[in-house]
């Protein structure tokens, strides 16, 4: 049996939200307000992906045709877990360190931070790592892509002070609040997991990197070829013209931004060799 935390620890920003105007509705049907949830997340995410297109291109036409193709290209699984909060509020965190090295401001690293800590709430503990590392690499490839022009970080206005000190103090509490969370989640009467011990419910990190899949580079092969990965209504499947046009995108946008797209995509795809991972020797 699960405690009443395991429970309330997959709910989502979302579904609080959605949760409130089903209280003040009066809407008592569990299965629509979860389903509204989930659009909610959908709109989340376009809003982000429609912020970070802004700030990529210059053309209103092309931030439309991306973020539209962002959202239909996107898989949506109904069901609690794998769905779009997993990864729902990555765009807008990302937007918001390009906007910080952008402007030299720490009012934006301190939000991307609350963002971040508040994007975990509904996710299993085992996810945070995942965009985590994304926000590391990306937040590293801009300090070395954007070296030369951080001065203006040295001279933060009164109000970039105010403000990051108000959103960091504000992460402080959501993170705590988080680890309360997750510490007493997993609070069970008994609990059986293959791969896991019985009493602490741990893994190692072995078991982790092979659980969906451990075919290697033999998996990549679903991104140009439609086929099952682990669940049968997942696919790695993405399309020859679109990996077309985002190697085409890379190779001649020529711009420092293009570094920490290039650097997350090659430390996951790193990661997504499961025991053959340098990670896992």
């Amino acid at each position: 049996m699960q405690s009443d935390n395991s429970l309330i620890a997959i709910l989502s920003p979302a579904t609080y939200f959605v949760g409130a105007i089903g209280y003040v509705a009066g809407i008592k049907d569990v299965l629509f307000l979860f389903h509204l949830s989930l659009l909610v997340e959908e709109l989340i995410f376009l809003f982000g992906i429609y912020l970070l297109a802004g700030c990529l291109f210059a053309r209103k036409s092309t931030v439309f045709i991306v973020s539209l193709t962002a959202l239909c290209g996107s898989f949506l699984m109904v069901q609690f877990l794998l769905n779009f909060h997993i990864y729902s509020m990555l765009p807008i965190m990302i937007y918001l360190l390009i906007k910080a090295f952008r402007t030299c401001s720490y009012r934006h690293i301190a939000l991307s931070m609350l963002v971040f800590i508040i994007s975990l709430f509904g996710n299993p503990p085992y996810f945070a790592p995942i965009p985590a590392l994304a926000m590391l690499v990306v937040f590293v490839a801009l300090f070395i892509s954007s070296f030369k022009d951080l001065r203006g970080f040295l001279r933060p206005s009164k109000t970039d002070i105010i403000a990051t000190v108000f959103f960091f103090s504000t992460f402080i509490v959501v993170a705590a609040l988080y680890y309360w969370f997750i510490s007493n989640a997993m609070n069970h009467t008994h609990g059986i997991y293959i791969g896991r011990d019985p009493v602490t419910l741990k893994t190692d990190l072995s078991t982790f990197l092979k659980y969906a899949n451990d075919s290697a580079f033999e998996k990549f092969k679903g991104l140009v070829w439609p086929s099952k990965f682990f669940f049968d209504d997942l696919t790695l499947h993405v399309g020859f013209v679109t990996l077309l046009f985002a190697l085409f995108g890379l190779v001649t946008a020529r711009r420092a931004i293009s570094l920490s797209f290039v650097a997350v995509m090659v430390v996951f795809g790193l990661l997504s060799l499961g025991g053959k991972t340098p990670v896992a020797e």
